[in-house]
């Protein structure tokens, strides 16, 4: 018998399967499939294996599946079920389907729910604790998510479910797990992120409120281990005598946690995932995905001429036609006089023959769009918030800000004109801010077109928050896209770039 624990832990996989499902991005590595390789080699009869939500959503995968085929059962729960996993967490993006694919997952899932703080028609979705006994040790583990679906999702996909506070949760069932089970060693496990460094307490730019795992930190006493998500960064450490731990995204790490059962140390560490996929995993989902690969790559539209990108960063900063084509079909099929529009992480463009796979790939998310009415006050604040996605270097080059590296929570409001200046603290860098080349004045008010995810203030956008709803519109992106440029034989980019990013 081993003188140690082990945990592995998975987190927002966000249905990557096969490592080549977005195969037209080459940089992509993970998946279900590569973690179970690794699970394989790693896992023995004292591990515990767990999955902390995020699960089925996310990939071209699981959209094929939700469109085509919703009322079967979800191929990530048939892949997670071969993996065999013995306790899971839901995710925010669990809730992105709608109720009943949740439910679905829930039903088939083999694995034990811990998901304690969330409720479908008041009865609890899992259980509050966990306690396994392992090498004469018992482990008590305790499972919440965020509460921002309550916040962000649709109302229709939250109408019969409750997210209660976290913290709150954790305090009480600790109290308890202590009193009645006298565990030896006490597991959280948080679908949510650090609103704050772990190390130093400063704020990161992670909102408070849909990152409490910093307060699960400071102020439970008594956790042995910590594992979070929902932030997609891989990490780990120790404050306060907790062990804390989380994978990157999309299957490319693995998270491990040992404890040794005669010294009580917790050694925690980080598993890429740049192994071979496991062909039992792959078999598991071998003729969906089939159909899946088929569909993707059907025509859908032309364009007269390609618009690829070979630099997203240069696309973002200087625009580019297929990042203007994508904001003038939510202008042009909304009505509105601006858009605001972000060019994700893995955006490679258009070719002349457009497939759903090069739309997905462009714009993974299906989001809805929304019209809101914002002031030329609030406008110039929500600017100010999207240039924390830029900084100046020490000598002088502008980059990514090293703290905020997320690409798909920098938006670009088409319909305007307005310049960046660097050399300025953030809420200061606006300058030439116009509407059809007069200056906008505070008191202006517009329809602006934002998905629905950033009108609830998503990614950390205080100022789109609570402003006045004007419309929702009924169809996902992916839908209004592929409509767009099917009825068009030709589309001329109409959308200028409309921000100049300088240091002065």
């Amino acid at each position: 018998m081993n003188s140690r624990i082990r945990i592995l832990a998975t987190s927002d996989v966000h249905a990557h399967i096969p490592p080549s499902q977005n195969r037209q991005i080459q940089d992509f590595n993970g998946g279900f499939a590569k973690l179970e390789t690794l699970i394989h080699l790693l896992r023995d009869e004292q591990t515990i294996l767990l999955d902390n939500g995020d699960s089925i959503e996310g990939s071209l995968f699981a959209l094929y599946h939700e469109k085509l085929h919703p009322e079967e059962q979800n191929p990530v729960t048939k892949v997670m079920n071969y993996m065999n996993y013995d306790y899971y967490n839901i995710g925010n993006h669990e809730f992105s389907f709608g109720e009943q694919s949740l439910l679905c997952h829930l039903a088939h899932m083999h694995a034990t729910c811990i998901t304690g703080n969330v409720l479908h028609r008041n009865t609890p979705i899992g259980v509050n604790y966990a306690v396994q006994t392992i090498g004469a040790k018992k482990i008590a583990i305790i499972g919440v998510t965020t509460t921002f679906p309550m916040h962000y999702e649709p109302k229709r996909h939250m109408r019969n479910f409750r997210i209660y506070d976290p913290v709150t949760h954790v305090k009480e069932q600790v109290e308890f797990v202590k009193q009645t089970e006298h565990p030896d060693y006490l597991i959280c496990v948080y679908h949510g992120g650090f609103e704050k460094d772990p190390q130093t307490g400063l704020d990161t730019v992670n909102s408070a409120g849909n990152n409490q795992a910093y307060q699960l930190l400071k102020e439970i006493e008594g956790l042995d281990v910590l594992i979070t998500g929902h932030t997609h960064i891989g990490f780990h450490g120790k404050s306060d005598g907790t062990v804390y731990i989380q994978p990157a995204s999309n299957g490319r790490q693995l998270a491990c946690v040992d404890i040794d059962l005669e010294t009580n140390q917790i050694e925690a560490r980080l598993f890429d995932a740049d192994v071979p996929a496991d062909e039992g995993v792959l078999k598991v989902i071998e003729p969906e995905f089939a159909m899946c690969t088929e569909w993707l790559d059907a025509p859908v539209g032309h364009l007269t001429q390609t618009a690829t990108i070979s630099d997203p960063e240069a696309a973002r900063m200087q625009g580019h036609p297929a990042f203007q084509l994508m904001a003038q079909a939510v202008q042009e099929t909304y009505k509105t006089q601006l858009v605001a529009m972000s060019l994700f992480r893995h955006a490679l463009g258009f070719q002349k023959e457009v497939s759903r796979r090069q739309i997905f790939i462009n714009y993974p998310f299906d989001n809805k769009f929304v019209c809101v009415r914002i002031t030329g006050e609030q406008l110039k604040a929500y600017l100010e918030e999207c240039t924390r996605y830029y900084s100046l270097s020490a000598t002088g080059k502008i980059i990514v800000s090293p703290w905020y590296p997320m690409p798909e929570n920098y938006d670009v409001v088409f319909g305007i004109t307005y310049t960046v200046n660097l050399k300025k603290d953030i809420g200061c860098r606006i300058e030439d801010l116009c509407y059809e080349g007069k200056p906008i004045l505070p008191a202006d008010s517009f329809s602006l077109a934002v998905n629905a995810y950033r009108a609830k203030g998503g990614g950390n956008y205080a100022t789109l928050r609570n402003l006045p709803r004007l419309h929702t519109f009924r169809e996902g992106f992916h839908e209004m896209f592929e409509t767009y440029i099917c009825k068009l034989k030709t589309i001329p980019i109409r959308l200028s770039f409309p921000v100049r990013i300088r240091m002065r």
